[in-house]
């Protein structure tokens, strides 16, 4: 990736404690980043791994696919298994 500040890109700012700036300056400079840049690609990844709540959200309710469906019955009903 690669991150210089276009044009209409907007500013964030966080605080953080003495310790975690420091680690994260030492890491943006060992990956040849500037600090903005670093935290950006960060934030990115770290944003890829949450769990994408809009789309559970929409699943919400699938689980009612027919009247009388049990989940924790057996797939194949009982007197239909192999003789």
């Amino acid at each position: 990736m690669t991150y210089g500040k276009p044009r209409g890109m907007p500013t964030l700012s966080f605080h953080a404690t003495e310790p975690l700036s420091r680690r994260l300056r030492q890491r943006a400079k060992a990956a040849k980043l500037p600090l903005s840049a670093y935290l950006a690609e960060t934030v990115e990844r770290g944003l890829a791994f949450e769990p994408p709540k809009v789309a559970l959200g929409a699943l919400a309710g699938t689980a009612k696919l027919a009247a009388g469906y049990d989940p924790s019955a057996p797939v194949i009903p009982a007197n239909e298994w192999a003789r």
